[in-house]
């Protein structure tokens, strides 16, 4: 489930891959479907781009039958395709959707069951008894959901994405951060690559947010109450 960055960076168009995930980052919110989704959809879509030669102007219909795809697996309604058809403002056709979602299944050998790094996040919240506090986690998926722009994301393993994530919530929101430190350095991951890896997510996110046409999606998400204004926390950068 893991992507090699370099292969990635060969086989795709950055800057097409970045328009498509924040129309992606986008399209979950208009679709009202879960981060869960949101997560896979981009990993199932970068495996594809290795996976198989796509051309620039398939990227959106790829995209969106892997959001469909994921969405079947991980939300509790099913969208049906004119809703993707007029999502996509008709460029698409039913028959397109369908045939790409084989192909995908196809590719994939069915295997689009992705590790999702919210569950790992949740697990680790709950690990240093932050599990009930909303402010650290809406921060945590706010990182996670910005590194999605980067390249790494799915060249990462979705424990150490957490992981990395939480630690930088912890730092902006001024919280102890040592307590999940320690239980990092027992038992998750060697020392020197958390380090290393948050510092690369900590470097990512910094330069995504320079780019407001790519943020601009996430950081109007986090700033609402409902999610406790937690994009302010990064605005500073």
């Amino acid at each position: 489930f893991v992507v090699d960055k370099h292969r990635l960076q060969k086989c795709s168009n950055y800057h097409y891959r970045l328009l498509i995930v924040n129309w992606l980052i986008y399209a979950h919110k208009v679709l009202e479907l879960s981060e869960t989704t949101l997560f896979a959809a981009v990993r199932m879509f970068d495996h594809m781009l290795v996976a198989t030669q796509i051309p620039d102007k398939k990227y959106q219909l790829v995209g969106i039958t892997c959001m469909w795809i994921a969405s079947k697996l991980y939300d509790h309604y099913l969208i049906l395709v004119p809703k993707l058809f007029s999502l996509c403002s008709g460029k698409f056709s039913k028959y397109q959707i369908i045939s790409t979602e084989k192909e995908i299944l196809k590719v994939s050998s069915f295997n689009v069951n992705f590790p999702d790094p919210s569950t790992f996040l949740f697990y680790f919240l709950k690990e240093v008894g932050l599990e009930n506090d909303p402010k650290i986690r809406f921060s945590a998926m706010f990182v996670m959901e910005m590194f999605t722009f980067v390249l790494e994301y799915t060249s990462s393993s979705p424990s150490l994405l957490a992981a990395s994530a939480l630690f930088i919530a912890l730092c902006q929101n001024g919280r102890d951060y040592l307590p999940f430190l320690k239980y990092v350095h027992s038992c998750l991951t060697d020392v020197v690559i958390f380090k290393n890896y948050t510092k690369l997510m900590w470097f990512s996110i910094k330069q995504v947010l320079k780019t407001t046409v790519t943020s601009n999606e996430i950081v109007a998400k986090y700033s609402v109450q409902d999610k406790l204004n937690v994009a302010q926390l990064f605005s500073p950068l």
